[in-house]
């Protein structure tokens, strides 16, 4: 018969250094899960005020833009106040500013477009034109009309289109545009001039 001897052997106890072992890694998983929750929490509540900023109506400050002053305008281009002296040249002339700054536009305006039968309609006829060369007398609108290229050159449409208002030359012979290229007045219908209009009265082509 052969004995066998069995003992019971206590369970091996832990030696400190793996207690020691056991003891940091639970402490590090606590910190570390620590973080994890922190970290969930903060992420909540980036995601919270990022829906409360798109859900809230901009205010009007960030929804419109800001106003920019208008610029200041500069007195040089502004047209200059005419002068009393000029007043008076155009009162001698038979004419006020007013009526002589209308005139000046509409001439300039018709002749920028080429407009031949507005400009024509613009004349008193019949109508003195001198050249260095010669003069001639253009007797009716239509003749106006035909021969308006010879007639208003380039070196008249010029004058007419630089003038400046406060730059006109008024005397009791009308009113001079240029170095006297272009000649206009007060033209009477009858005696007593209660129908009257402003025609150009003389050109110098």
């Amino acid at each position: 018969m052969v004995n066998f001897d069995i003992r019971l052997q206590p369970p091996p106890v832990a030696s400190d250094e793996s207690k020691f072992s056991t003891t940091g890694v639970a402490r590090r998983y606590r910190v570390v899960c620590g973080l994890v929750v922190a970290l969930a929490a903060n992420l909540q509540a980036c995601r919270s005020r990022t829906n409360e900023t798109s859900a809230r109506p901009p205010s009007p400050s960030e929804s419109q833009p800001i106003a920019e002053a208008p610029p200041r305008t500069d007195a040089s281009t502004e047209s200059p106040v005419p002068s009393s002296e000029f007043v008076e040249q155009l009162k001698v002339a038979g004419l006020d500013v007013l009526e002589t700054r209308q005139f000046l536009d509409t001439l300039k305006t018709r002749i920028v477009q080429r407009d031949g039968l507005g400009v024509c309609a613009l004349v008193s006829f019949p109508l003195d034109t001198r050249s260095k060369r010669h003069g001639q007398k253009i007797g009716t609108e239509a003749s106006c009309r035909r021969l308006y290229d010879r007639i208003f050159t380039a070196p008249v449409r010029e004058a007419i289109i630089k003038q400046r208002l406060e730059d006109l030359a008024a005397s009791s012979n009308g009113v001079m545009v240029g170095d006297g290229e272009v000649w206009f007045a007060v033209i009477c219908a009858e005696p007593g001039c209660q129908h009257r209009a402003i025609k150009i009265i003389s050109l110098n082509n």
